[in-house]
């Protein structure tokens, strides 16, 4: 019996001096960091008669701790989890054996808080955390239990190395400026204790924390390398036991030289006021200049007088960097009576001529003839519905025949060519000239696809012509027939003026002339969209002719 009681109690003292190569038992202030290559700890605690200083922990568990076992840690997360289980255990008070596992918080060691704790043979403790902050994990045996424990964890929820923080601050700065820069970790909730800032080259100015917050102040105090880079670094500090590797990042900066701008401005009275966007001035002496500033813009207004030349000074500041510039503005205002501000609208006499093609993947030819003031330049436009549409474009110098590319043009649209005068641009109207002069509509096309008109035997009964008589049959076109929006009339060329009215089948008057949109002798458009759907009749006069259309409303 002897020899059995021996073997197991030299088995268990062989198991425990393996166990007890993982496990140190100690203090708060002597806790070792916990090991974030690896998930788990063994070993068998605490040992024979040792004794702690009585910590009131939250389980219980007596009033003196034998000897506890102290790790101390940093989360990389939110949250932390310790998993136990306890085995061969000796001691205890009656039913309190096995371990006790608590897990405390606190910057510096003789002042922790336990945060919560678990107490039995086997258990699982978790607790929300504050990434980066000092924890400490604290296992001891329950009313002196001696027990093989096996400790258990994700490795990844303890934060070994953080990476390179992020710097905000400005782009530029002047020599001599002071700059605001901070800093921020990538990790959310991660706060360092503090930070470590320095510029690079030394010799450049000076960097100073800001006490209490995570920035910093430049200023370009020294001398500045003859690249005109300096950089400026910083890297987190965390205080205490068990800090994470902590990188260092770096902001490249320019540093400016501002010098003055001197820009001439010559404007015509109506053209006031005038905003002035300042940065086109000041990059003529400072083109590297891209960081924003105040003001940005200058009001040539109507206090500036005809005749008025002066200049302005106005002085700016590049934001964030204390930079600071200045701008001349040579400003003439003409007199009233100067011709150079006569608009270039008056300036020329303008005859034109249309002539149209008669299918799709032809030209429009145009003819004009005009006389232009010297600088002045003359385009032709045609468009689509408005002047918003441009389709195409064609400059002309004083006269000549023009031919628009109309390749692309839809089947039965209106299109217009108008005409516009300003002030040459290589060849062209100058679109910032403030008298260019676009005529809003010009001369009204309807680009036809025009057919033969079908004979009786082939007529459909939508497209049945009533009473046109044999010389308007083939002139007069009306499309798209059925509509269910509207329809277009292209009638021939007419000695008189043309009446035309819309009938629907009960005899009553539903549309007259004057609801039509007229785009010059020919070309009617008739808009049916609010009309109910059926059968009306468009009758017409033409040099006392009468004819009739059946229109169908869908």
């Amino acid at each position: 019996m002897k020899k059995i009681l021996i073997f197991v109690t030299l088995l268990i003292l062989g198991q425990s001096s393996r166990l007890l190569a993982q496990i140190v038992e100690g203090t708060a202030c002597t806790a070792i960091c916990m090991d974030p290559t690896r998930s788990s700890i063994t070993g068998r605690m605490p040992n024979i008669n040792g004794q702690s200083p009585n910590l009131n922990l939250p389980c219980g568990g007596g009033t003196s701790e034998d000897n506890p076992s102290w790790w101390i840690m940093r989360p990389s997360g939110n949250s932390l989890t310790f998993q136990f289980s306890a085995t061969n255990c000796i001691g205890g008070c009656g039913s309190n054996i096995g371990v006790e596992m608590t897990i405390w918080e606190g910057d510096a060691c003789g002042s922790i808080t336990a945060v919560n704790c678990i107490t039995g043979t086997t258990g699982i403790l978790t607790i929300p955390a504050t990434p980066c902050k000092l924890y400490y994990l604290q296992v001891d045996g329950l009313c002196e239990s001696q027990c093989n424990i096996v400790l258990t964890y994700d490795k990844n929820q303890l934060l070994s190395k953080v990476n390179k923080p992020s710097i905000t601050g400005p782009d530029q700065m002047c020599k001599g400026a002071n700059g605001q820069f901070c800093a921020s970790t990538t990790m959310v909730g991660c706060k360092p204790d503090s930070w470590k800032w320095t510029v690079e080259p030394v010799s450049a100015g000076t960097i100073t924390a800001t006490v209490g917050s995570d920035c910093a102040t430049l200023k370009l105090t020294g001398t500045i390398p003859a690249s005109g880079k300096v950089k400026v670094c910083v890297e987190p500090v965390f205080k205490g036991k068990c800090p994470p590797v902590t990188q260092k990042e770096c902001k490249e900066i320019d540093v400016l030289e501002l010098k003055p701008a001197t820009c001439d401005i010559t404007l015509c009275p109506d053209e006031r006021p005038i905003v002035v966007n300042l940065i086109d001035c000041i990059k003529t002496t400072n083109p590297n200049l891209n960081a924003p500033f105040t003001p940005e813009t200058f009001v040539i207004g109507n206090n500036f007088f005809p005749g008025t030349t002066t200049t302005k000074k106005i002085d700016y500041t590049v934001t964030g960097s204390g930079c600071k510039g200045e701008v001349n503005l040579k400003i003439k205002v003409k007199a009233t009576d100067d011709t150079t501000c006569a608009c270039t609208k008056t300036a020329g006499v303008m005859k034109t001529k249309f002539l149209i093609s008669a299918k799709l993947n032809k030209s429009i030819k145009v003819t004009h003839q005009n006389t232009l003031a010297a600088g002045l330049a003359f385009a032709y436009v045609l468009h689509e519905g408005n002047a918003d549409k441009i389709v195409n474009q064609l400059a002309s110098n004083q006269t000549g025949v023009f031919k628009f590319d109309a390749a692309k043009m839809k089947c039965n649209k209106v299109y217009y060519v108008s005409y516009m005068v300003g002030k040459s641009l290589n060849g062209l109207p100058d679109p910032a000239d403030k008298c260019l002069n676009l005529t809003p509509k010009g001369q009204a096309i309807v680009w036809l696809c025009p057919v033969k008109a079908p004979t009786a035997a082939a007529r459909e009964d939508n497209q049945e012509d009533i009473s046109l008589s044999e010389n308007t049959t083939t002139e007069v076109m009306i499309y798209p027939n059925p509509t269910d929006d509207k329809f277009f009339v292209a009638l021939p060329t007419l000695k008189n003026m043309p009446s035309l009215d819309l009938f629907d089948m009960q005899g009553k008057k539903v549309l007259s002339q004057n609801d039509m949109t007229q785009y010059d002798a020919s070309h009617y458009e008739i808009q049916v969209s609010d009309l109910p759907k059926g059968i009306y009749l468009l009758k017409m006069n033409l040099d006392g002719k009468p004819a009739v259309q059946k229109i169908i409303v869908e």
